[in-house]
């Protein structure tokens, strides 16, 4: 297996906004999750539980790197040194963009992961007399990123009667998402108050917000 590399960047269709990390040592599994979300409710004409389809939950990825700086395992010098290394390519925060970067995890020829970090743990397992770490391991788990309009193609849930979720992004309006969701500006007094708005004209770039599915008549 080559060695695993997570590689930064800002647009995905340009050049890479940074230096790649490339682990010293590969992690010994990684792991994907992928899950459906139901939103549950009782009837009042019976004690079952309803279940009501809202859509996919965004796939994950997540593995273990092992940080050695014994030289045992690897050449790695210093684990403080190599830490920062890793944390600046996942957790850099980028203001032309919003937020961090996007990343593209690649562990062998045709085998990639794009998708943002969503947690990041350290844990030190080994000291110099100094009280100098030797050697660290850190747990990983990653969101993948999926275009909004490619989510749509793939899931066909372009349709108001589905709850979308949009990231905002630079010069957004409530009202025109709005249209473009559901088709009609007028549902933005209803969406923002799910979301909790207190003024709908100032969105701020990078947050989320929730667009329920519209109730039939």
């Amino acid at each position: 297996m080559e060695k695993l590399r997570i590689i930064p960047y800002r647009d995905l269709a340009a050049a890479p906004a940074g230096d790649p990390f490339t682990v010293s040592i590969n992690p010994e599994k990684l792991t994907f999750a992928r899950s459906v979300k139901f939103n549950e409710g009782d009837t009042p004409t019976t004690k079952r539980t309803v279940t009501q389809f809202q859509g996919f939950d965004t796939d994950t990825m997540s593995f273990e790197l092992v940080i050695d700086g014994t030289g045992v395992a690897s050449s790695t010098e210093k684990v403080a040194d190599e830490l920062k290394k890793l944390q600046d390519c996942l957790y850099e925060y980028d203001g032309q963009i919003h937020k961090p970067h996007y990343l593209k995890i690649t562990w062998g020829q045709d085998s990639k992961f794009v998708c943002h970090l969503k947690s990041m743990n350290i844990q030190y397992t080994l000291f110099k007399s100094t009280g100098d770490p030797l050697r660290a391991k850190v747990t990983l788990t990653f969101l993948e990123y999926t275009d909004v309009k490619e989510a749509e193609a793939i899931y066909n849930s372009n349709s108001p009667d589905m709850t979308h979720v949009r990231t905002i992004s630079e010069g957004d309006h409530l009202p025109q998402m709005c249209q473009e969701i559901y088709g009609d500006m007028k549902y933005y007094i209803p969406v923002a108050r799910v979301n909790g708005l207190t003024n709908f004209r100032n969105l701020t770039v990078g947050t989320q917000l929730v667009f329920p599915p519209l109730k039939k008549a």
